[in-house]
């Protein structure tokens, strides 16, 4: 399950923080224990919703591998930042401080050991940025195991922040208007300018 430890130890630390609305000085700080619980219980809910170990979710983590590519080595992304593993950006602190430094400094490759190390934290929280996306598990649960694979691939590739974007493509989802769903998710930047070919991939999936 995704301990607090996780997320804040995560590439996606800071924004994580900032959506579940605790300060890096909160961690560890005792009057942020209350709110530190109330998340963990959250985060531990929509991992019992998705298992990382189950098929389902394994399938889905080669999914969203498979969508972003791996590299050992260094290169520039579509937005011309530094980029490593499985879409791991360097300019990220929180990532830097989780790649060893020979890897950062561009002495040595990344092993795909430490690639996945990485991934598997990024998954768990992008798995449970999608339960919240939904308002919980219970709504999670509904979605067909396509629709949740479409889901955590997004919220994987832009973040819970830029996901809850999608205002429009949840009410399809609630309402079970499959179509529209696909059109939400095409209906947008995300899917004219910054990834077409997956977009599109996530798009059918929502019909299924």
């Amino acid at each position: 399950m995704a301990s607090m430890k996780d997320i804040f130890d995560s590439v996606n630390a800071k924004e994580e923080r900032d959506n579940l609305g605790i300060t890096k000085e909160q961690q560890g700080d005792p009057k942020a224990t209350k709110a530190d619980e109330k998340k963990e219980k959250f985060h531990q809910e929509a991992t019992k919703v998705y298992d990382t170990a189950s098929g389902e979710a394994l399938l889905t983590m080669d999914y969203v591998k498979g969508n972003e590519g791996y590299s050992s080595k260094i290169y520039n992304d579509t937005e011309e930042l530094e980029t490593i593993g499985y879409g791991f950006r360097i300019k990220d602190e929180t990532t830097r401080s989780l790649l060893p430094t020979d890897v950062v400094n561009g002495k040595r490759d990344l092993t795909k050991e430490e690639a996945d190390s990485v991934f598997k934290k990024r998954f768990k929280i992008a798995m449970s940025d999608a339960v919240s996306y939904m308002g919980g598990q219970d709504n999670f649960t509904k979605l067909t195991k396509s629709q949740k694979k479409g889901l955590i691939d997004m919220s994987y590739n832009m973040g819970l922040t830029s996901l809850n974007g999608f205002d429009d493509l949840r009410k399809a989802l609630f309402l079970g208007d499959n179509l529209k769903a696909k059109e939400e998710v095409l209906n947008s930047k995300y899917a004219r300018e910054d990834v077409p070919n997956r977009a599109k991939q996530n798009a059918n999936l929502m019909l299924r």
